[in-house]
């Protein structure tokens, strides 16, 4: 089974993939290996902000999107990976008639308390 996996290499992402690498072939975007052991059926390709291309491009069984974090940094705001990227991923899922989209999210509720701007980030990936 062909599973492409967002956040492969984050904290959670990385624990996905070692539980899933021996028995399916993975795809992971990322912007740097770090953490995981290489294994031949798991498929490290270049990060894309057009998820929505990459998963018309892969065709993937399943998508499993990890992506999350936790302060802003650069173009990677709360908005955007927490919001306009997941969107990109649905879109891409839906063009190809996906069946599995397992969306992990990683705003939790003590984040919530602690930063006003997650509040409404939250409120945004619940609508998704």
């Amino acid at each position: 089974m062909k599973i492409l996996i967002t956040g492969g290499t984050g904290f959670v992402g990385r624990h996905i993939v070692e539980d899933l690498e021996r028995e399916h072939h993975l795809i992971i975007p990322t912007r740097k290996v770090s953490g995981i052991q290489l294994s031949s059926d798991i498929e490290f390709i270049p990060f894309s902000k057009e998820l929505d291309y990459m998963v018309k491009q892969i065709r993937p069984d399943i998508v499993v999107n990890c992506l999350g974090i936790l302060k802003e940094e650069g173009d990677d705001t709360f908005e955007r990976v927490h919001v306009q990227y997941v969107e990109k991923l649905i879109k891409g899922a839906k063009d190809v008639g996906l069946k599995k989209f397992i969306h992990i999210s990683c705003v939790e509720e003590q984040t919530l308390t602690q930063k006003a701007g997650m509040r409404k980030q939250k409120q945004k990936e619940n609508r998704l």
